[in-house]
This record gives C-alpha cells, structure tokens and sequence, in this order.
C-alpha cells in the first residue's frame, strides 16, 4: 500500500483466481481488451494488483515475462 500516495486516486485490483482452470478462463481476446481499458482510459492508475489463488503456471510466467515490465508497475502485483 505503500505506492499509493494521499490525494492521488488509483486502483486496487484484486483478481480471485479461486477455481480458475483453463476451461472456465476468459477468451485471450477478453483479457486483452480489459488491459487495454486500463492501460489507455486510466493509465498510472494501478496502484495494487493482488492476485488471489494463482495457479502454479502464472507464477512462472510472470517470472519469466516480470524482466520485462516496468520496474515500477511490477513492484504493484503481488501473488498472495
């Protein structure tokens, strides 16, 4: 919570991936269109993003792609 500064409004994300397989995931184009949204109508607004019950692969994957981002918007998504 420590990226969030007074006065400045921002968002905190929480992704529940409780019961999640790829069975039930959103359509690829779904996801892709939701970050979208966020990057272009609200941009530098993430203030945390807290993904609940991950499963094991998108721990990798954000492992493996996390070099990539931005240093600053990595330090808001948190896997608990």
């Amino acid at each position: 919570m420590d990226a969030l500064h007074h006065g400045v409004e921002q968002i905190i994300l929480i992704i529940d991936n409780n019961g999640f397989t790829m069975r039930n995931a959103p359509p690829l184009k779904v996801s892709k269109q939701v970050l979208h949204i966020l990057s272009n109508h609200y941009p530098e607004r993430l203030g945390l993003a807290l993904v609940v019950d991950a499963p094991f692969y998108f721990k990798m994957f954000w492992a493996m792609i996390s070099p990539f981002i931005n240093k600053v918007t990595s330090r808001k998504i948190v896997f608990a």
